[in-house]
């Protein structure tokens, strides 16, 4: 599973459990978070006391910031790194056009042959050339997404 496969993935379980919305954020970093301490909460033992995503939010914020940037780099040897698609921020995945041809997370930058790594709102990773890229971001911005 590709690093894009994989945080497509958790944004998709994430949805799952707050009724198909993905989740909302000003910044990859803050989407970054909330994906971050939704699977903490999930996977938090049971035998400890619970997981308070608001108290690590305000506590421990540049920690987890970290470790978000960390898991959200690309392995591209030009060092990109995932971005979310800030303008699905917040949308009911339920509601889009085509989320197999809706690119949720892509790198900010392609690799040396020209290729960039994506994952769309159907979970599914891939590595498209830079014309499918611009391709598919245009067609996402023609056709939108509602709430």
């Amino acid at each position: 599973m590709t690093g894009a496969s994989q945080l497509a993935a958790a944004g998709k379980l994430y949805a799952k459990d707050h009724n198909g919305h993905l989740p909302t954020g000003k910044s990859t970093t803050e989407i970054g978070l909330k994906i971050h301490f939704y699977l903490l909460s999930e996977l938090w033992p049971h035998d400890g006391p619970p997981f308070d995503p608001t108290k690590a939010l305000v506590e421990g914020s540049t920690i987890y910031a970290e470790d978000v940037r960390r898991h959200w780099k690309s392995l591209n040897p030009a060092g990109s790194r995932f971005l979310f698609d800030m303008a699905l921020s917040g949308k009911w995945i339920n509601k889009l056009h085509v989320p197999d041809e809706t690119v949720r997370i892509f790198a900010d930058k392609p690799w040396p042959d020209g290729c960039r790594a994506v994952a769309f709102c159907d979970g599914r990773g891939s590595l498209i050339s830079q014309q499918d890229f611009v391709k598919a971001i245009k067609t996402h911005v023609k056709l939108g997404s509602t709430n």
